[in-house]
């Protein structure tokens, strides 16, 4: 196994304002205990209250799909394993952006959006 450059890993994190990364076998008592950690980073860091709601509610969706497509796929604990990251971006974020950055190709990244384009409308 290679050598863990954790210097290098948190410089990196930090230029793409990486805020939470979890690597690993995930449980529901893990995503609550990351649930608390990400929402006292945010009251620590002072986010307004509005995005630290939208910051948590992605989170939760998110680590509610793992946790649904987990138990479809009849998967223990121990086999559930996730990558969850949470980073603070200005503007909207595409896949594609996503991709760059955890690529480690930020000098690609296209500017950001300044806004999160119209819903679409429902179809009658």
């Amino acid at each position: 196994m290679d050598n863990i450059d954790l210097f290098a890993m948190r410089e990196r994190f930090n230029s793409q304002q990486i805020m939470l990364c979890f690597n690993g076998p995930i449980s529901r008592s893990l995503i609550e205990e990351i649930g608390n950690a990400l929402r006292n980073y945010l009251a620590a860091d002072h986010a307004h209250p509005s995005a630290a709601m939208d910051v948590f509610a992605v989170y939760i969706e998110m680590t509610q799909n793992i946790s649904h497509y987990t138990r479809s796929k009849g998967w223990n604990e121990q086999e559930a394993g996730a990558t969850v990251v949470v980073s603070r971006w200005e503007g909207a974020l595409d896949r594609n952006r996503l991709k760059l950055a955890l690529d480690g190709r930020e000098s690609e990244l296209p500017p950001p959006v300044d806004a999160l384009p119209e819903a679409l409308p429902a179809k009658g």
